[in-house]
């Protein structure tokens, strides 16, 4: 009988300790309403991804956003990327009213894409086919100061958060 108290008196513990951190010591993310842009990202994304594959690049496309006319350009070569009224007007929305700042940079690879606050690289949301890869991959640049908050399946923020 009392071997059996104790453990419920655990059990008991253990649902608190659980209920604390879930609805305590959650993170949040800096995103506002990822679900009533998603559709956005998720437009841009495979606009991007169709892109990097037609192009034919190696590595890492890197894609400066135009903030007046919500247009892309190739970094190193100034390469207007052909893209249409929808996809400049989803572009648009997505830097005006998903995240508290704006975004400045795109970096496109074959397994993954960052939309990057700016050159600091301080805050991001990246969709990725291959999460641990990417991981992995941008660790090795920015070590383990660089952290992911999953947004949805595939879509992460990523950044130093708290600094």
């Amino acid at each position: 009988m009392k071997k059996r108290k104790i453990v419920i008196s655990l059990l008991i513990l253990l649902i608190i300790f659980l209920l604390i951190k879930t609805f305590l010591f959650r993170e949040t993310l800096y995103i506002k309403d990822f679900d009533s842009v998603s559709k956005d990202y998720t437009l841009i994304k495979d606009m991007l991804f169709k892109y990097y594959d037609r192009e034919n690049n190696s590595e890492m496309l890197i894609l400066v956003i135009d903030d007046k006319t919500y247009e892309l350009k190739e970094n190193d070569i100034g390469k207007e990327v052909n893209m249409s009224e929808e996809e400049k007007e989803s572009l648009k929305k997505i830097c005006e009213t998903s995240y508290k700042g704006h975004y400045d940079y795109l970096w496109v690879t074959d397994y993954y894409i960052i939309f990057w606050q700016d050159e600091t690289k301080m805050y991001g949301v990246i969709y990725t086919r291959d999460y641990k890869k990417s991981k992995k991959e941008i660790k090795s640049w920015y070590g383990d100061g660089i952290q992911f908050r999953k947004i949805k399946k595939g879509w992460y923020e990523i950044g130093h958060f708290g600094i």
